[in-house]
């Protein structure tokens, strides 16, 4: 389980192994939409096609998450409120549209506690850590996250050693190098007890081993063991690459023109990318797109930033 507590990503990842059975639901599901009535099924049904759209066409998931939230409320149906922004934060996820992602999760808070619903709640703990993590407000996700590991602990204990991992960027954020190595490590050795993840080669396995290794190498790089950094980091790299992350990527990252290249090429990327220090450009997916003298294009951010004194 990632950090980003995001399971659905792995419902819209079955509908876009095979192009043939992804364009059939959405045909059946845009159907069976156009004849249901005003009610809770309809609010499922766009909730659904929401949570299809979101990594392939995130404006699309917003429309009809907005819709499904617009009625679930007319209904006063809070399961079908929830379930909706948690449709929405997946698409304003993809946008970067983080500012929103936030208010959207501290709506939905009380109301999964109004549900009583153990499982809305995790979900609801993992959107409030998501937004502020993509805010980069450390503090504020700490305690988020620190719930979510003690869930995983009492609900999903073989699923841990993602969540002790997931501590890694928090505690890095915060400039805290023992603490994310301290959990990038205790990650590893749950994953390592579990032979079946650890051991395996399908995508699951190769999912859960790239999380651990990708945290890991974070980590080192923290405490500047570098030779360790490039030696796990190079390892989530690889699978990043080669799957997309399991299909989680935005398809607007470019992985599948790489993933044919050899493991050596792969690592050659990697090692280069890593001498080469971050870019002082401020970019954001939001609105309103502004000019930007630095790459001479259009984007969110665009007035914060010039040639003659970039933005540190």
């Amino acid at each position: 389980m990632n950090a980003r507590i995001r399971y659905i990503q792995f419902f819209c990842f079955l509908f876009s192994c095979i192009a043939h059975a992804q364009t059939a639901w959405i045909d059946s599901a845009r159907k069976v939409l156009s004849t249901q009535k005003e009610d809770t099924n309809k609010v499922w049904t766009l909730t659904s096609i929401s949570a299809y759209y979101a990594f392939n066409d995130p404006d699309s998931g917003l429309l009809r998450g907005k819709q499904a939230l617009a009625l679930a409320e007319k209904l006063q149906y809070d399961k079908g409120i929830f379930w909706s922004i948690v449709s929405l934060d997946h698409s304003l996820f993809i946008t970067g549209n983080y500012t929103l992602e936030l208010d959207y999760a501290i709506r939905a808070y009380p109301i999964a506690k109004r549900l009583n619903d153990e499982y809305a709640i995790g979900w609801s703990n993992g959107m409030l850590c998501d937004s502020y993590l993509n805010l980069g407000d450390y503090n504020s996700a700490m305690p988020y996250i620190r719930t979510i590991l003690k869930n995983m602990e009492r609900y999903v204990p073989d699923e841990l050693f993602s969540g002790y991992a997931n501590m890694v960027p928090v505690y890095v954020g915060l400039h805290k190098y023992d603490s994310a190595l301290i959990c990038a490590k205790k990650g590893y050795e749950l994953l390592k007890a579990n032979p079946t993840l650890y051991n395996g080669n399908n995508l699951d396995s190769k999912y859960s081993k790239a999380q651990v290794y990708l945290f890991l190498g974070e980590a080192f790089e923290g405490k500047e063991n570098y030779d360790s950094a490039l030696l796990y980091g190079v390892t989530g790299f690889i699978f990043v690459l080669r799957t997309g992350k399991g299909g989680t990527l935005s398809p607007a990252m470019p992985w599948i023109a790489f993933k044919n290249m050899t493991d050596d090429d792969i690592k050659a990327i990697y090692a280069y990318l890593r001498t080469i220090p971050p870019a002082h450009h401020a970019v954001s997916n939001q609105k309103p797109f502004t000019h930007c003298a630095i790459c001479d294009q259009d984007h969110g951010f665009g007035e914060k930033t010039n040639a003659k004194n970039p933005p540190v």
